[in-house]
């Protein structure tokens, strides 16, 4: 267990410094606002994902910038490509991010190997999809026993929404061929027919369906409303600097609102922050949901948390109610 954690520490420390490179540009403001910020810079870190629409909205309004500078702090933001959730992790593991977005799995994994972490908001629903061939003989999930299924990585939200659609139409992972397909490479997968089957989050499966493939099921269908993404800070920024931890929830969930009821002009923000043609980012929608006051989804956290120890992907049992600070959303 300690080389373990001395190995955490060490890529800690490595990919925080990958991270922060990009991170100088991000502190555009200038001296005067430094000094109008007497308790400091706060590090906000996230994915250009769809998961984030609510982020991208508020940092495009100015919203979370005016909150933190009305409790004087100053913020630096992080956009980093979508998939790139291990590497804000392992930056909030050696405290070089103070609180950023990242998908529920890594941030179970890296709590439960002893990072100073705790998920403080939930940030997505949903959100993966199953899509095959549009001349496939696969119509549902019942129809997949000795099919080739394409996986991101094993222990990733698709290998669990798998296994309990699996489950529930009465088969074992084994009645599969499991193949691990970067998202990058699904459609490329599945139109050289090297799988029957891909998964993927949102907009990855929806880009593939605009190139002419069909979805046979959503993560919503199967796991109903269950957690995707998390919002996590470091234990330090919740005892010392709660307020601008507060001001960040408070601003996204402010606008989860504005997501929820101007959904036109969110697609459009959440095009152009993320680069993704309008027409998928609007298909992709209706498979992505965010939480009711950004409030972590308790149970769907502590089921991901027990699939993931059976699966051996962490050392100990994951207790949800030590690893989620419900504070900030109540």
């Amino acid at each position: 267990m300690r080389s373990s954690l001395g190995f955490w520490c060490r890529l800690s420390r490595i990919m925080a410094a990958i991270l922060l490179v990009p991170c100088v540009w991000g502190s555009t403001w200038s001296s005067a606002a430094a000094q109008a910020a007497p308790k400091g810079q706060f590090h906000l870190a996230f994915q250009r994902n769809i998961f984030m629409a609510p982020m991208f909205v508020a940092v495009e309004k100015d919203w979370i910038r005016q909150a933190l500078a009305a409790r004087g702090y100053e913020l630096l933001v992080d956009q980093r490509p979508a998939g790139t959730g291990g590497v804000i992790s392992v930056a909030l593991a050696s405290e070089s991010v103070d609180i950023g977005q990242i998908g529920l799995g890594p941030a179970i994994n890296a709590i439960a190997r002893g990072a100073s972490v705790k998920i403080v908001a939930g940030s997505g629903r949903a959100g993966e999809g199953f899509v095959v061939r549009s001349d496939s003989t696969v119509h549902t999930m019942k129809d997949l026993k000795g099919k080739r299924v394409s996986i991101p990585s094993k222990g990733s939200m698709q290998d669990y929404v798998l296994r309990k659609a699996l489950a529930a139409n009465g088969m074992r992972f084994s009645d599969v061929d499991v193949l691990i397909v970067a998202e990058a490479d699904i459609n490329s997968a599945l139109l050289t027919n090297q799988v029957d089957v891909v998964s993927g989050a949102e907009p990855a499966v929806s880009n593939v369906v605009a190139a002419g493939a069909r979805m046979i099921a959503t993560g919503q269908d199967i796991w109903p409303d269950h957690a995707n993404d998390v919002i996590v800070a470091t234990t330090a920024s919740i005892k010392e600097r709660p307020d601008a931890v507060q001001a960040t929830i408070d601003t996204f969930t402010r606008a989860i609102t504005f997501v929820q009821e101007h959904a036109s002009e969110a697609q459009e923000i959440t095009a152009k922050a993320t680069g993704v043609p309008i027409a998928v980012v609007r298909a992709a929608w209706r498979n992505v949901g965010w939480y009711s006051g950004a409030r972590p989804d308790m149970a769907s956290i502590q089921e991901l948390g027990k699939l993931m120890l059976q699966d051996g992907i962490i050392p100990k049992p994951f207790n949800a109610q030590e690893g989620v600070d419900g504070s900030f959303t109540k």
